[in-house]
């Protein structure tokens, strides 16, 4: 080492200074003389430098430090195997990462030694997972013994422990052996699936699907309707692993949906979902609006109705278009003249030209946005030209109908005012001029005569009901048209206002210009 400077490690090392390359552990002015000094004790084999080592692995915080000492721990070899497990005892998450890939290298020696310090030791699930790691056979039988006791016998041995604390023994003695993957685990896994811990349940099944023996899918179906929604899913996942699936379409379907997130091949999935064709087609439809389906789930449904192609998503777009539309959208879709073509110019684009050019088979849709829509008055009467335009017997009898006084207030939806306050009245869309005026110019477009005079009938009665409530709760000419005038029909006018001297008069002038409509 220079007097001044760094320490020479190729210097040391070629005098085979031990002291003083264990001394270079401690130089805190540069990282790198650190690691050369415990490569160097390392390439050494001196068993003086295993303490030394693992004091820089508990006070150095530093990846490649703490790596670089552990590789020469490995180096060292059976002298350093106790020291490396004895850091357990102050491991945090860096160093227990470091732990399994320092022992994985000694092999059965190395488990020999975890196995001697489970039952006495205060590190039991770290040993516990770092054998799951190793995944070394000899550990097996140790770990169903963990498995298979009851809670009771646990506590006996370890009456340190909370009751949470011997829960987490169990969890992490099922994983390990999953890891491990040995088939003498069978037994005790099949027994824990009836454990009164779920999260035990739920790693007793992820392990009986890693370790693949058909011997467990009977035991596994036992649970397939486990009351925990995360047990049920391992299970699931565990029964596809070992090759079982229903018989039944529909249970068929979503037992595909619920190992979804879980498969490697996805698109093999969906491609055996898709030659089942129609008849999973609703099963698909009802796991997508099923508000308790995952989202993993719901993407099997919509990628296997996508991979079904065009004639499953139509069947969609009736029960559900928002999907529907998005999904065909996402394959390339585009409207021709059909029936799902018209569903998507009604509902979506409210383009009535459209319709027309399709013809008869929009008439449906477009009744069912004239009836359900909650569109203004005048937004709905345009609709009535496109259906005339189309024409033919079912239009006929559908206008007709919407002629009919008994129907009519069905379709106008006008508000029921009676017990409207007069306030309320005044802020009603109806009453508004530009309302007023749209009304009257979509009627002029309806050949109609019936449905124009059931509209008027309708609106004007509607407007009279208006006026009587005002002269009912308003006294005072003044005020009446000053309130008609900013509150009515803002839109109007200053000569239109003062020619307005009552609701009265605005209801008359609105059915001359219908009655003149109609003639």
């Amino acid at each position: 080492m220079g007097l001044f400077g760094p320490p020479n490690i190729k210097s040391l090392v070629a005098k085979r200074k031990v002291e003083a390359l264990i001394k270079a552990l401690n130089y805190d002015k540069d990282d790198e003389i650190i690691v050369a000094a415990a490569e160097a004790l390392g390439q050494m084999m001196d068993s003086r430098a295993v303490d030394p080592l693992i004091q820089v692995i508990k006070d150095k915080n530093v990846d490649h430090i703490r790596k670089a000492c552990f590789a020469a721990l490995i180096q060292i070899g059976e002298p350093s195997w106790e020291s490396i497990i004895s850091l357990l005892d102050t491991t945090d998450i860096y160093k227990e990462s470091y732990i399994d890939w320092a022992l994985k290298p000694i092999g059965y020696p190395a488990v020999e030694l975890l196995i001697s310090k489970l039952n006495s030791s205060s590190n039991q699930i770290k040993i516990i997972n770092i054998l799951g790691t190793l995944k070394d056979p000899k550990a097996v039988e140790p770990l169903i013994s963990i498995l298979v006791k009851s809670y009771e016998e646990i506590a006996l041995n370890t009456s340190n422990l909370t009751m949470e604390q011997r829960e987490n023994l169990k969890v992490e003695a099922a994983w390990a052996l999953g890891e491990i993957g040995n088939k003498r685990a069978l037994n005790a896994l099949i027994i824990a699936l009836q454990d009164q811990n779920y999260e035990v349940r739920f790693r007793a099944a992820v392990a009986l699907g890693e370790i693949g023996d058909p011997q467990a899918i009977n035991p596994l179906l036992t649970h397939y309707s486990d009351e925990n929604p995360f047990v049920r899913s391992k299970v699931a996942e565990a029964l596809y692993r070992l090759g079982w699936e229903p018989d039944n379409i529909e249970d068929k379907v979503r037992f595909w949906a619920s190992n979804y997130e879980s498969v490697g091949e996805k698109f093999e999935l969906v491609q055996k979902c898709a030659k089942l064709g129609k008849s999973a087609v609703d099963v698909l439809i009802s796991v997508l609006e099923d508000k308790n389906s995952s989202y993993s789930e719901k993407d099997f449904a919509s990628d296997s109705l996508k991979e079904m192609g065009i004639p499953s998503l139509r069947q969609l777009v009736k029960e559900n278009m928002q999907l529907g539309f998005l999904l065909l959208q996402e394959i390339g879709w585009k409207p021709s003249k059909d029936e799902t073509s018209a569903i998507w110019w009604v509902f979506f684009r409210e383009r009535w030209d459209k319709c027309v050019e399709i013809g008869e088979i929009a008439v449906p849709s477009m009744l069912k946005w004239f009836y359900d829509s909650g569109y203004l008055l005048w937004k709905r009467l345009e609709i009535i030209p496109a259906l005339e335009k189309i024409g033919g017997a079912y239009v006929e009898e559908n206008l007709k109908k919407i002629a009919d006084p008994s129907e009519v207030n069905k379709w106008m939806k006008l508000w029921n005012i009676e017990n409207m306050e007069f306030e309320e009245i005044l802020r009603l869309p109806e009453l508004d001029e530009e309302s007023v005026l749209s009304i009257i110019s979509a009627l002029e477009k309806i050949r109609c005569v019936e449905i124009k005079k059931s509209a008027m009938k309708m609106y004007s009665e509607f407007l009279e009901k208006a006026a009587d409530k005002h002269n009912k709760e308003w006294s005072g000419e003044e005020r009446f048209i000053r309130d008609l005038g900013e509150a009515v029909v803002p839109v109007l006018d200053s000569k239109t206002k003062e020619a307005l001297g009552s609701l009265h008069r605005l209801r008359v002038r609105i059915v001359q210009a219908l009655e003149n409509v109609t003639d």
